[in-house]
């Protein structure tokens, strides 16, 4: 159902109104949108001083939920479905904080932290849930390629050890290699400590 724009006329109804009326109405229509609620708290109690905080707390969250998936669930697609869930957390926390050096830090976590579990626990599980999550990872990393280009060059230094850590892991499995291969991902840029580019 698309969005209802407000009329001129009511546009200025409203403004007339006393400030008790419109205040009643502004705080029913905050509650109703978590993630701007969110905003006012991170904005106006928090002054904007706990990103780093919240960072740090997400990215313990994400190594915890992945981590912690029970052994009876293991199971690519619960893998898959923890991933996805991560990373709308990611995305929440950016809307909320406008934290673009840590969305890179924190997809970079979650992406590691995910082919690490790979490597334990998934190698042979079902190949075609394997390549839709190789599929995803490989799209993150391109994705984050983009963002960094955005960032000064001495922030961009700073998650070289990670991208060589998660060259690595690439490197020692075979069907996520073959996967990168396929999609113009060359691991090479990872191992140098360098965010991928396209091939193609």
């Amino acid at each position: 159902m698309p969005r209802k724009t407000l009329s001129d006329e009511l546009k200025k109804a409203i403004a007339h109104l006393p400030s008790r009326e419109k205040d009643k109405y502004l705080f029913r229509l905050i509650a109703k949108d978590s993630i701007l609620t969110e905003q006012l708290e991170y904005q106006l109690l928090e002054e904007g001083s706990t990103k780093e905080q919240r960072r740090s707390q997400l990215q313990n969250e994400i190594e915890n939920e992945i981590n912690g998936i029970p052994k009876a669930h293991r199971r690519i697609r619960a893998l898959i479905s923890a991933v996805r869930g991560q990373s709308a957390l990611i995305s929440r926390h950016l809307r909320v904080t406008g934290d673009k050096y840590g969305e890179i830090e924190l997809n970079l976590t979650l992406v590691l932290s995910t082919l690490k579990m790979v490597a334990r626990h998934y190698t042979m599980g079902n190949p075609r849930d394997q390549i839709k999550l190789y599929e995803y990872i490989i799209q993150r990393l391109f994705k984050l390629g983009n963002l960094a280009d955005k960032i000064h060059e001495d922030y961009r230094m700073d998650f070289s050890e990670t991208l060589q850590e998660t060259g690595r892991t690439i490197g020692s499995n075979e069907l996520l290699m073959h996967t990168c291969i396929m999609r113009g991902l060359d691991v090479n840029e990872l191992i140098a400590g360098d965010f991928p580019r396209p091939a193609f």
